[in-house]
């Protein structure tokens, strides 16, 4: 079974304007809003958790850094180890809902049906990244999100001492507060030891601290990832589709063409923005796609979708893509920034698939198989910068 443990956080210092320095996880950061978070203060976290590439060694300068801020009493030590309950009140809709997790050590190298089930495939360059950042730093910056299927867990999260308290721009309420009685921490143990863990969010990391610990085993530290834990129940988790760019000379012609082997494919009006596309990629109808040829809906046939492994648009589109020669695939979660980059002609088609349902992620983990890479996207993300987890 997984472990799931406290530890001394690395935090900001109370005078620092928490809201100003956190910033999102690395892979959701494009260049504008690294440069914007930089310019918001100097000790934004984006400056290690998203080293610089024009320098002559980032992750050097990224270890500099970090070691600067310690010195300097930027960022202290946690006098005990503690779990830290985090919580995000945000709008679903007409809905307001709040995620509840727990920020604790989750071990590394546990992977099967009774410990820890990824669900979805990873990019090798992403991998390298992290493993460069991990290997300079010591340090793990932002936590993966696990998922434990424990009734209670949530309820388990009491006795808390507050920290910090804050509202971000997208309207994200975040709370975060240390757990350390001895009760509260045993028992938030055991239930996450009785049961698999999934990983939500945070595969790369989570392979590359795996990777890490099989080279350092003797490494202090190194055999745990910072993890924002929550309990596995619908009404806490929000899901939504990650879209798929695609670039290349006649690209809309030839993504047709290869949904048309295994969809029906419906036109419809074309849109005056991407953002109508949101309610259209809504339904339960099927895949929209959107280029400058026009708009439409390629609907999966049930004879498609029973004969893959995983029956999910994002697993057919991985079928069907990768038959298609001279064609380049990027991956954005945002229809705004999307119809930003299909403006400026940096991508000629985009795709839309359905969300995949939290059941679907559950089924997949826990027979041992994966989704094609950006197949899922929760939100709203844990940020980085709350707690950091030194190895030492």
């Amino acid at each position: 079974m997984a472990s799931f443990l406290p530890f001394r956080g690395m935090r900001y210092q109370s005078d620092l304007p928490l809201h100003e320095v956190v910033c999102p996880p690395y892979d959701v950061i494009d260049e504008q809003q690294r440069a914007e978070l930089v310019a918001r203060h100097q000790a934004n976290a984006v400056r290690i958790e998203l080293p610089d590439i024009s320098a002559a060694d980032p992750y050097v300068a990224a270890r500099n850094q970090l070691d600067n801020w310690v010195a300097n009493g930027t960022l202290i030590l946690d006098a005990e180890p503690a779990f830290y309950r985090y919580a995000l009140t945000f709008s679903d809709g007409d809905i307001e809902r709040t995620t509840v997790g727990i920020i604790g050590a989750l071990g590394v190298g546990q992977s099967g049906p009774t410990g820890i089930q990824p669900h979805e495939m990873t990019t090798p360059k992403a991998r390298s990244d992290r493993e460069d950042q991990l290997r300079a730093l010591e340090l793990n910056t932002s936590p993966i999100w696990g998922l434990v299927p424990a009734e209670g867990f949530t309820a388990a999260a009491h006795g808390a001492t507050a920290l910090a308290e804050f509202t971000d721009a997208a309207g994200v309420h975040h709370s975060l507060a240390a757990i350390s009685d001895p009760s509260s921490i045993a028992t938030i143990t055991k239930l996450v030891d009785a049961t698999p863990v999934v990983i939500a969010d945070g595969h790369h990391r989570y392979e590359t601290a795996s990777k890490y610990f099989e080279a350092n085993p003797n490494r202090a530290g190194a055999d745990a990832i910072l993890c924002f834990m929550v309990e596995l129940s619908p009404e806490q988790l929000h899901l939504a589709a990650i879209h798929r760019l695609i670039s290349g000379a006649d690209a809309a012609v030839a993504v047709r063409s290869a949904l048309q082997t295994s969809c029906d494919v419906i036109d419809i009006a074309t849109p005056t923005n991407l953002a109508d596309l949101a309610t259209l990629g809504s339904n339960d109808e099927g895949i929209v796609v959107h280029s400058s040829s026009g708009t439409y809906v390629a609907v999966p046939s049930t004879e498609a979708l029973s004969g893959l492994e995983i029956p999910s648009d994002t697993a057919l589109l991985a079928k069907l893509i990768a038959t298609l020669p001279n064609i380049d695939v990027a991956y954005e979660h945002d229809l705004g920034r999307a119809e930003d980059l299909l403006q400026a002609h940096k991508a000629d088609v985009v795709v839309v698939p359905r969300v995949v349902p939290t059941e679907l992620v559950i089924e997949v983990a826990s027979k041992g198989l994966r989704f094609p890479p950006k197949s899922t996207f929760f939100w709203p993300k844990p940020l980085t910068g709350l707690v950091f987890r030194p190895l030492a």
